[in-house]
């Protein structure tokens, strides 16, 4: 899992397993819940329909590798925020 605590432990032994001979010949499945995110009217950014998904892990490498790829900061796409917040704080200073 990936929303405990302990969950640094499993991925301690998950990262040395990974390095094994054996393990190194094939590649990380990240396909739980592909296909079944999209855009929601209610909420910013991509939502998923299932509670458990791997969207996370993927939209986390789609952006960094848009920073691994980009060759100055002007390169790197930003979103304009969508959500709505309460309160008076800005990041204007």
């Amino acid at each position: 899992g990936l929303f405990e605590q302990d969950d640094m432990d499993n991925w301690r032994g998950v990262t040395r397993s990974s390095l094994t001979p054996l393990a190194r010949k094939y590649s990380q499945d990240l396909s739980m819940g592909l296909g079944r995110a999209g855009r929601d009217p209610d909420f910013p950014g991509t939502v998923a329909e299932r509670y458990t998904s791997e969207n996370n892990q993927r939209n986390f490498y789609i952006r960094w590798e848009e920073f691994m790829n980009a060759e100055d900061w002007s390169d790197i796409p930003i979103e304009a925020g969508t959500a709505d917040f309460e309160g008076t704080a800005t990041l204007n200073g």
